[in-house]
């Protein structure tokens, strides 16, 4: 059907798709984001991630904390954060 296989009153689209095709796409896609993704671990719930458009995430970002040996290095390497997220 062009407009997709009606079943059970439910439009089934994807027996229009190549599922092979897209199982393939998505994990090319996965692994490239998994392998561009890079996250540092903070301590306790600290973290700061970087995605592959170049966003940086900090969650939680108590950097001076006893954990994280290289909090004031890494404070004076932050020039550009996009988002902070404050769980507690």
């Amino acid at each position: 059907m062009a407009g997709g296989d009606v079943r059970d009153g439910v439009i089934h689209y994807l027996d229009l798709v190549d599922v092979d095709l897209a199982r393939k796409q998505l994990f090319a896609l996965v692994n490239e984001m998994a392998t561009q993704t890079h996250v540092t671990w903070y301590g306790q719930s600290g973290f700061k991630i970087v995605t592959p458009g170049r966003k940086v995430f900090l969650i939680d970002p108590w950097l001076m904390n006893p954990v994280f040996d290289k909090g004031k290095d890494e404070l004076a390497k932050l020039k550009d954060v996009d988002l902070i997220l404050l769980t507690h």
